[in-house]
């Protein structure tokens, strides 16, 4: 009785009505199968969730392709592996969630929240981060080809990430750029990246030509 009420609401969880999905998430964490491992690997193409909310969620290697997930809350869930692109995020709520090797090709981010979020070797090619709030999140070995004007990449770890971005008006005090493979790079003050770029002008305050955004 249970496995068929659990897969009734796995399948109302992925409809394209915002206001069913959202009653799913409501049935779901009432029994406990929101973060219990239940919707690891799950199809939710095009799915509506909307202002939901999924803390602590596990949605571990799901299928989120295409997805409308404006505002939506996913603070410090698994989301290790999922496949985001092209989903609409913008405004989601991601802090201190776990998106290591995530595919986030072409994703809409703007305005979004991912300070302290796990993004190692994610796949962020097209995605828009412009005006996003990123603040210690960790990027090393992430394919960072994205839209990251006005982002807030403070104390953000790219180690050894791959960089074609548009930096233009991002904040990157303290960031971490070592053995970072700059493809190509509009950086903070609308500058294009060379091999004589100075990088701690722009992540060294103590740099007596900091730049300031």
């Amino acid at each position: 009785m249970e496995d068929e009420i659990k897969m009734r609401l796995i399948k109302q969880l992925s409809s394209k009505d915002n206001s069913e999905a959202k009653d799913a998430i409501e049935d779901l964490r009432r029994y406990g199968w929101l973060i219990d491992g239940s919707l690891r690997g799950i199809n939710l193409e095009e799915a509506n969730l909307t202002n939901a909310i999924l803390r602590g969620a596990d949605f571990q290697g799901a299928n989120f392709y295409f997805a409308k997930l404006e505002n939506a809350h996913f603070a410090g869930a698994n989301l290790r592996g999922c496949w985001f692109q092209y989903a609409e995020m913008k405004g989601a709520y991601l802090a201190g969630a776990c998106l290591i090797g995530a595919g986030m090709h072409g994703c809409m981010l703007r305005n979004a929240v991912l300070n302290g979020a796990e993004l190692q070797g994610a796949d962020l090619v097209e995605a828009n981060l412009e005006d996003s709030l990123m603040l210690a999140v960790n990027l090393q070995g992430a394919n960072l080809g994205a839209h990251l004007q006005r982002a807030h990449l403070e104390g953000a770890n790219l180690r050894g990430a791959i960089i074609s971005a548009n930096l233009e008006g991002a904040y990157l005090s303290g960031a971490n750029l070592q053995e970072a493979s700059v493809v190509h790079a509009v950086l903070p003050d609308g500058t294009i990246w060379s091999n004589e770029t100075d990088v701690e002008r722009f992540t060294n305050p103590k740099h007596p030509n900091f730049y300031k955004v």
